[in-house]
Protein backbone atom coordinates (compact mmCIF):
# COMPACT_ATOMS: atom_id res chain seq x y z
CA UNK A 1 0.00 0.00 0.00
CA UNK A 2 1.06 3.50 -0.82
CA UNK A 3 0.90 6.20 1.85
CA UNK A 4 -1.95 8.71 1.48
CA UNK A 5 -1.13 11.57 -0.83
CA UNK A 6 1.58 9.59 -2.64
CA UNK A 7 1.92 10.76 -6.27
CA UNK A 8 1.64 7.12 -7.40
CA UNK A 9 -2.05 7.21 -6.43
CA UNK A 10 -2.99 9.32 -9.46
CA UNK A 11 -4.60 7.23 -12.20
CA UNK A 12 -2.35 6.51 -15.17
CA UNK A 13 -4.90 7.89 -17.63
CA UNK A 14 -5.33 11.28 -15.95
CA UNK A 15 -3.57 13.21 -18.74
CA UNK A 16 -5.62 11.29 -21.33
CA UNK A 17 -8.79 12.35 -19.49
CA UNK A 18 -7.71 15.99 -19.66
CA UNK A 19 -7.09 15.65 -23.41
CA UNK A 20 -10.44 13.91 -23.90
CA UNK A 21 -12.18 16.55 -21.78
CA UNK A 22 -10.69 19.31 -23.91
CA UNK A 23 -11.92 17.50 -27.03
CA UNK A 24 -15.43 17.21 -25.56
CA UNK A 25 -15.50 20.92 -24.68
CA UNK A 26 -14.32 21.90 -28.18
CA UNK A 27 -16.97 19.58 -29.67
CA UNK A 28 -19.71 21.31 -27.64
CA UNK A 29 -18.39 24.76 -28.54
CA UNK A 30 -18.42 23.83 -32.24
CA UNK A 31 -21.92 22.29 -32.19
CA UNK A 32 -23.54 24.66 -29.71
CA UNK A 33 -25.19 21.79 -27.79
CA UNK A 34 -25.33 18.00 -27.84
CA UNK A 35 -26.74 14.99 -26.03
CA UNK A 36 -24.40 12.58 -24.28
CA UNK A 37 -24.96 10.00 -27.03
CA UNK A 38 -24.04 12.55 -29.73
CA UNK A 39 -20.85 13.46 -27.86
CA UNK A 40 -19.98 9.78 -27.47
CA UNK A 41 -20.80 8.96 -31.10
CA UNK A 42 -18.31 11.57 -32.32
CA UNK A 43 -15.62 10.91 -29.69
CA UNK A 44 -15.80 7.16 -28.93
CA UNK A 45 -12.22 6.64 -30.07
CA UNK A 46 -11.02 9.13 -27.46
CA UNK A 47 -13.24 8.66 -24.40
CA UNK A 48 -15.29 5.88 -22.81
CA UNK A 49 -18.90 6.35 -21.69
CA UNK A 50 -17.71 6.06 -18.07
CA UNK A 51 -15.06 8.77 -18.48
CA UNK A 52 -17.50 10.97 -20.41
CA UNK A 53 -19.83 10.89 -17.38
CA UNK A 54 -16.94 12.05 -15.18
CA UNK A 55 -15.90 14.80 -17.62
CA UNK A 56 -19.46 16.12 -18.05
CA UNK A 57 -20.12 16.07 -14.29
CA UNK A 58 -16.85 17.94 -13.72
CA UNK A 59 -17.65 20.54 -16.40
CA UNK A 60 -21.17 21.07 -15.00
CA UNK A 61 -19.80 21.47 -11.44
CA UNK A 62 -17.18 23.90 -12.70
CA UNK A 63 -19.72 25.94 -14.68
CA UNK A 64 -18.01 25.19 -17.99
CA UNK A 65 -21.05 23.32 -19.29
CA UNK A 66 -24.77 23.62 -18.53
CA UNK A 67 -27.30 20.82 -18.84
CA UNK A 68 -30.94 21.20 -19.77
CA UNK A 69 -33.68 18.61 -20.06
CA UNK A 70 -35.54 18.57 -23.33
CA UNK A 71 -38.17 15.85 -23.59
CA UNK A 72 -36.52 12.65 -22.35
CA UNK A 73 -32.99 13.81 -23.18
CA UNK A 74 -30.42 15.98 -21.45
CA UNK A 75 -28.69 18.52 -23.65
CA UNK A 76 -25.24 19.85 -22.75
CA UNK A 77 -24.29 23.43 -23.65
CA UNK A 78 -20.94 25.16 -23.31
CA UNK A 79 -21.14 28.20 -21.03
CA UNK A 80 -19.60 31.13 -22.89
CA UNK A 81 -16.10 31.81 -21.62
CA UNK A 82 -14.12 35.02 -21.96
CA UNK A 83 -10.88 33.26 -22.83
CA UNK A 84 -7.91 35.49 -23.29
CA UNK A 85 -9.88 38.66 -22.52
CA UNK A 86 -8.03 40.86 -20.05
CA UNK A 87 -10.05 43.05 -17.68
Amino acid sequence: GQPAGDPEEHPVGEADLVTAGDRVLRFLEAKGFATKSEILRSNWRHISAFDLDIVLATFVSGNLVAERSQGNQILYYPIVQTRGVKP
